[in-house]
């Protein structure tokens, strides 16, 4: 909902609150049913009447009371899904107005990054939604590294527990112990399936997968020219379950 990259985490947070109370105040019965019933927020409104009189202990009611002001309730053949996306797409707009854009920690810190692409290629990836969400916390260095942990004062130093070396997400994943032979095995795979040097296989594709997706291309009447000239395709390729490192499957 969203998109992956989670430009405004308070403002997803909010169209989920939002779409959950929606959801149960359309249970009969229920106690947010009632609430909304009670102060007229079951239909669309501008500046609802009883506004003043939510108790302060239902913050929450009246912050849906305030924003859905801007919001049509959701259509009886419209899915939650959808509901979700607008939700999102109006407070987001209007977050936006109110403080202007906000880039993420890891996009401020890597502004060289083509991040459109990064959060383009982990949505439309082929791998399975659980898999998603562990690239997600890859592409976000919010894994549980020494070297993150260090500054959020967590732990004493930056070395890996396991051999010495700086705790890095790249080493968690590439570089520590048999990872480094996962890693090699996965680079050979698929410098072997292009025809080129395995040292064209950059390690960050999956850390922030920049490369670009497109179909792939015949298994007959490739030249010799297929190795360079799709090396678009095996980016994409290289995606898939069973082309990944497994600790990208396991941590």
């Amino acid at each position: 909902m969203g998109g992956w990259e989670l430009v405004d985490i308070d403002t997803k947070c909010r169209a989920l609150l939002l779409c959950r109370m929606h959801l149960r105040s359309r249970r009969v019965g229920t106690a947010t049913a009632s609430w909304f019933q009670t102060w007229n927020l079951t239909g669309p409104h501008t500046n609802s009447p009883h506004l003043t009189r939510i108790p302060n202990t239902l913050a929450y009611m009246y912050i849906c009371a305030i924003d859905m002001a801007y919001i049509n309730p959701p259509g009886k053949e419209e899915e939650s899904k959808a509901f979700r996306r607008r939700l999102y797409i109006t407070l987001y707009a209007m977050t936006v107005a109110a403080k202007g854009a906000r880039e993420t920690r890891v996009m401020h810190l890597k502004p060289s990054t083509d991040w459109p692409k990064v959060w383009h290629n982990l949505h439309t990836a082929w791998i399975i939604d659980e898999m998603k969400s562990v690239w997600f916390t890859v592409i976000h260095d919010i894994l549980q590294t020494n070297e993150r942990l260090v500054k959020i004062r967590l732990t004493d130093t930056i070395h890996c527990n396991l051999c010495g070396r700086r705790d890095t997400i790249q080493h968690l994943i590439m570089e520590c112990r048999e990872r480094a032979d996962i890693w090699l095995w996965t680079r050979t795979r698929i410098s072997q399936i292009l025809r080129i040097d395995p040292r064209y296989i950059p390690p960050d594709w999956t850390i922030h997968p920049q490369f670009h997706f497109c179909s792939p291309p015949p298994l007959s009447g490739m030249g010799p020219s297929y190795g360079h000239s799709h090396i678009r395709y095996i980016a994409a390729y290289s995606t898939k379950t069973d082309c990944l490192p497994s600790t990208m499957r396991t941590i």
